[in-house]
């Protein structure tokens, strides 16, 4: 609105230019000097299922499952509605600009940067269910099921959920959501996982990483019955076995790298006992094809262990 020269000075002026979006924002940028760094902030990601939705508060926290954690009948709200959606976009959107202006030290470029409502109050979420979970008495929190909320964004689902007195309880919960998400929604669920018995009742696939590198990816019953590669074979070997008692597991011998200090070459060579001359260099991803059991690892000598399936001679280039 205005004087449309005067409005263009003022852009060009500019270091930072927020504004409101709107469902066909995309269609419409504003012509700016690549300087600027532009913020555009919406109620909902602009390529997500919401993409049309305008929205309010009250729609905010219920759709963001806040309304599940402070609307339960037989315990107090921890807060009020307030404007608690809009303050974290807010918060995301000046945490966004401050971060397009430092890379703009680099690059002497400006950028754009999106904040919307919808996925502000997944980044709140973590404080937000710590003071839930932590006020009132130890029997009210463990009747908490510690799951916060399950939030559909662009690209898939967040879930939110805070760790309780009794945590394999709270992992069980969280599993059988994930499961019953999957099934009714046709869910594909990437889990991050220490827990080798959580990978083999919840997983068809398994990539098994050392020292930030991916070492093996093999389907589910092949990485636990036959896995390829050393240190694989290493983590199978300290599974309990219930039939034997009074047994001490064997271990990996040595420590991982401290990050920083990564090998060259095989990054397990140092704790390997098949390691060699050409370890050193080489850091192979090579196809197992051998008795049906596809996949890949990352080792030239994985057929020399005992039951291993076999890897194919034809290399992946890999970094």
């Amino acid at each position: 609105m205005g004087d449309p020269q005067a409005n263009a000075d003022l852009l060009d002026g500019a270091d930072v230019v927020v504004r409101d979006g709107t469902p066909d924002e995309p269609a419409q940028p504003l012509a700016l000097p690549d300087s600027v760094v532009e913020c555009v902030v919406t109620d909902f990601p602009h390529n997500g299922p919401y993409a049309r939705w305008q929205a309010d508060e009250m729609v905010h926290q219920a759709l963001s499952g806040y309304m599940n954690a402070t609307g339960r009948a037989a315990r107090r709200p921890l807060y009020g509605v307030g404007h608690r959606a809009y303050y974290a976009c807010g918060t995301t959107a000046f945490i966004s600009v401050l971060a397009a202006l430092h890379e703009r030290r680099r690059s002497g470029r400006g950028q754009r940067v999106r904040a919307t409502v919808f996925e502000s109050m997944a980044a709140i979420g973590q404080n937000f269910v710590t003071q839930y979970n932590y006020n009132g008495t130890t029997e009210s929190r463990a009747r908490y099921t510690g799951l916060l909320a399950t939030l559909k964004c662009s690209d898939g689902y967040i879930v939110m959920f805070a760790m309780r007195d009794s945590a394999a309880v709270c992992q069980a919960g969280i599993l059988e959501l994930l499961e019953r998400l999957a099934q009714d929604t046709n869910l594909a669920t990437l889990l991050i996982t220490h827990d080798l018995g959580v990978a083999a009742g919840q997983c068809r696939r398994v990539v098994a990483m050392y020292a930030g590198q991916v070492v093996e990816d093999r389907r589910t019953q092949d990485f636990i019955t036959a896995p390829a590669h050393p240190y694989c074979q290493g983590l199978m070997r300290c599974v309990p076995d219930p039939s034997v008692l009074g047994t001490i597991r064997p271990g990996i011998p040595g420590s991982p790298p401290a990050p920083g200090s990564v090998p060259h070459g095989c990054r397990f060579r140092e704790r390997c006992d098949l390691a060699e001359a050409g370890c050193e260099t080489d850091q192979p991803l090579l196809a197992i094809t051998a008795r049906g059991r596809l996949g890949t690892v990352r080792c030239w000598r994985a057929e020399e262990l005992p039951g291993a399936a076999a890897p194919s001679t034809k290399a992946e280039a890999s970094a």
